[in-house]
């Protein structure tokens, strides 16, 4: 018997509805943020409903916001299972994938200026009249960190279009997407908000088995195809791009010879060339880098809403059950549903995994089932066990054994011996003591005692901005006395 579905609109060539889909077998619908995503329906064969997926065709799901192409048709005859049709295809995005850059191309300055240069020559106003796509538009991003962005590349002659917006935007966690608006598709850059416990600007995100939020999660770390230095050979010449050294030393070569240092007749100075091989060599080691993914079901009833409290390109906060935690950006989101219901699965990527550490030993966090402990390790994450006592928080011993010369430099929470050479000090004081608390290198509050006028001093770091020392009054500072909550002066 097949499932009644959330609404699936069919649409033309002329992004016209013809056709509401609301009982099918099956059903897998994946959003990227990265790219094209994709879908498949799997359902018995049904003649109706044939007529109206077609080559060409769209469809759309309620709760996305990009568009599928239908591409593929396969009616799959059995005689015990009965015949099935499926048809798959990939979403908006990959319209891209038609066109190559017809010439070689130089990108400096602007990133969305570049993007919008590649898309002007080869999609929307190209030389050659065929080749336009008439109802392409492309969308300015208003968004700073956007248009912060620079790139220095050179795309070569008869590169997909497609793979080369892509490898631009992944190396600097950008975000593409083609939406319909009317008979139009609107291409826009985007970036995804940060809700992990890095910012105090959005509410924070977590997704976590103590939260009650996750069904089950996986979670993979491989270097199986890591590279840190690679050799790039140009036109003229030769540089590297990356570091390491012995076993840490992974080395890749880079062919960069179809970099030209002239091309239309605009000569590239030679430190505008150096910076395209690096550019390019870039490229390379960011497709080979050391990769960390969690893909998880989130409960249906989780606080969590995705569309509404987190979006494709969002930077979240995950914990699992064995203490690996991690901010990561959510990249996919993976819709299902069958003859047993329907399922959410996002999926995460990071580099930058977390892992509870208990006395130097790196442990699971309570509530763990066990597994994974390091006991016997000699270090945990590049520090020995005496980085963890409570020494090194000034504690157990004489301050005096715990220096700093810069308070600038105490962005970790602990009590420090503040030295006369400190330049960041309060005005006027010698030395003290500094009692320092953290929620991160950005956001840090600080006290400052000075042992010889006995006078106390306060000041915050926020979002890597230290305010100005503020001094601290006592009942001695003031003149007159005090009476209830009244100064009488």
């Amino acid at each position: 018997m097949e499932k009644d579905f959330h609404e699936i609109l069919v649409l033309n060539p002329n992004l016209e509805t013809i056709k509401i889909i609301d009982t099918i077998k099956s059903l897998i619908w994946t959003d990227r943020y990265y790219g094209a995503g994709d879908f498949e329906i799997y359902t018995p064969v049904n003649l109706e409903l044939m007529s109206f997926l077609q080559q060409d065709y769209y469809l759309w799901r309620k709760g996305s916001e990009h568009l599928m192409m239908i591409e593929s048709i396969e009616i799959e005859c059995d005689l015990e299972e009965g015949d099935h049709l499926i048809v798959t295809g990939r979403s908006l995005e990959f319209i891209l994938d038609r066109r190559i850059v017809w010439e070689q191309t130089i990108l400096t300055g602007n990133f969305q200026d570049a993007i919008q240069t590649l898309l002007n020559e080869n999609v929307i106003s190209p030389a050659i009249e065929d080749r336009k796509i008439s109802n392409f538009i492309f969308e300015p991003s208003t968004d700073p960190n956007i248009l912060s962005l620079t790139v220095d590349a050179q795309i070569e002659r008869g590169t997909n279009l497609y793979e080369a917006i892509l490898a631009l935007c992944f190396e600097r966690g950008v975000g593409f997407k083609i939406t319909p608006s009317d008979d139009k598709f609107i291409f826009k850059l985007y970036k995804g908000q940060d809700r992990s416990y890095d910012q105090f600007d959005n509410p924070y995100v977590v997704f976590s088995s103590n939260f009650e939020n996750l069904i089950n999660s996986n979670y993979i770390e491989s270097k199986t195809n890591l590279k840190t230095v690679t050799l790039i050979d140009g036109e003229d010449g030769s540089t590297v791009v990356g570091e390491g050294s012995g076993l840490t030393r992974r080395e890749i070569y880079t062919d960069a010879k179809s970099i030209y240092q002239t091309v239309d007749g605009v000569t590239l100075t030679d430190e505008e060339y150096l910076a395209q091989l690096e550019q390019r060599g870039s490229e390379v080691l960011s497709e080979h880098s050391f990769s960390t993914s969690f893909d998880a079901e989130l409960d249906s009833a989780t606080t969590y809403k995705y569309g509404e409290d987190f979006f494709l390109g969002d930077l979240v906060q995950i914990i699992n059950e064995y203490g690996i935690e991690a901010k990561a950006r959510v990249i996919e989101m993976i819709y299902s549903q069958d003859l047993s219901g329907s399922k959410e699965y996002p999926t995460f990527a990071t580099d930058e995994v977390q892992q509870s550490v208990s006395n130097g030993v790196l442990t699971p966090t309570p509530g763990g089932s066990g597994g994974g402990s390091i006991t016997d390790a000699d270090t945990v994450d590049g520090k020995h066990a005496s980085d963890f006592a409570p020494s090194k928080f000034g504690l157990g011993e004489q301050m005096n054994e715990n220096p700093i010369h810069d308070s600038n430099d105490a962005v970790t929470t602990g009590m420090y011996y503040v030295t006369s050479a400190d330049p960041n000090k309060p005005p006027g004081v010698t030395d003290g003591s500094l009692f320092v608390t953290s929620y991160s290198t950005a956001w840090v509050n600080q006290i400052y005692m000075d042992w010889r006028t006995d006078k106390t001093y306060r000041r915050s770091r926020a979002n890597g901005v230290w305010s100005p020392w503020v001094e601290l009054c006592s009942q001695s500072d003031l003149v007159g006395t005090v009476e209830g909550m009244f100064i009488e002066i």
